[in-house]
């Protein structure tokens, strides 16, 4: 991996910016941009890039803005592993995470650090908005419309999501390293901070804006956390008999008022203008993450069968 960190801060600083990034080379100047550009005293924060094996220009990019990086050749080994590699080498007192294709806004820091400095919170989830543009198309509608509802998440998980979320270093002393699995660890980390009683909070004024995924990268996000769902099941407490059933019922077809009501939540009256076209690839989006998960609960029951039962004369 390569950890790229902000040259120019000598001092310590009170905030490490952490973005992990995997061939990100047509995005992450953007990002690395955006975060230099921030409405608060450069001294005051870092940067840390760590660059998951990319075989693209993603260094040369990161170089080109005056970063300096460290080369660890040990990737790729997802963005999980990614985060906890920069919070081991973080300087500062409070942690921002986002993704290298997120585009912070200019008060994205001063926002959500402070509701951290004021005690109003140990972890801040920041709004999310998508980069449309003037003709988005359905797929990209759909991604904005299921994706990254950092309010939602709040209220109804109590967790939050790396793409903007900012912690205080006593909640990562506290709740420990990220688990590095396939997806969703996100929300199960800061679940874990919500239940050991640290304070987390939604500040719709800390904003990012996140490039929208074409039909592609939706199925493989879909598939993706797909996979991830029978651990973020099991976290909950739901039996592994019980996951099966939940995939199937995941990719029962969406009734129309489900996604009007999201659409008017996240502001997004374009997704309503052809509404059969953003049914069907939400449909297509939930039948892709419930194939994800039938696969990893099928590998699962097939890594038991190979393994056979435990050696009881291992206990003696």
């Amino acid at each position: 991996m390569t950890v790229a960190v902000q040259s120019e801060a000598t001092s310590r600083p009170r905030i490490s910016v952490i973005v992990p990034a995997h061939n990100a080379e047509r995005w992450i100047g953007t990002c690395i941009d955006a975060l230099l550009g921030q409405n608060i005293e450069r001294g005051s924060f870092e940067i840390l890039v760590v660059d998951d094996a990319s075989a693209d220009g993603t260094g040369a990019q990161i170089a080109a803005r005056g970063l300096s990086a460290l080369h660890v050749s040990d990737g790729p080994r997802g963005p999980y592993a990614a985060r906890n590699l920069a919070c081991a080498a973080a300087r500062g007192s409070i942690f921002a995470f986002t993704d290298a294709d997120c585009r912070p806004t200019v008060d994205w820091l001063s926002e959500a650090v402070a509701a951290i400095e004021t005690g109003q919170a140990d972890l801040v989830a920041g709004r999310v908005l998508f980069d449309l543009g003037p003709t988005p198309k359905p797929c990209q509608l759909v991604d904005a419309l299921w994706h990254l509802d950092a309010e939602r998440q709040v209220r109804e998980n109590r967790g939050a999501m790396t793409s903007n979320l900012v912690v205080h270093r006593r909640v990562v002393d506290g709740v420990g390293p990220f688990r590095e699995v396939r997806s969703g660890e996100d929300g199960r980390w800061t679940r874990s901070a919500y239940d050991a009683g640290f304070v987390l909070r939604y500040v719709p004024n800390a904003v990012v804006c996140k490039r929208a995924r074409n039909g592609r990268a939706l199925l493989k996000k879909g598939w993706r956390t797909g996979r991830g769902l029978p651990t973020v099941w099991a976290a909950r407490g739901v039996a592994p008999w019980k996951h099966p059933l939940s995939a199937v019922r995941n990719a029962l077809p969406p009734p129309l008022s489900r996604i009007a009501h999201q659409a008017r939540r996240r502001e997004l009256a374009q997704a309503m203008e052809r509404p059969l076209a953003i049914w069907f690839w939400t449909w297509l989006l939930e039948m892709t993450r419930s194939a994800g998960a039938l696969s990893d609960i099928f590998q699962r029951a097939v890594s038991r069968v190979v393994a056979g039962p435990p050696d009881a004369s291992a206990a003696d």
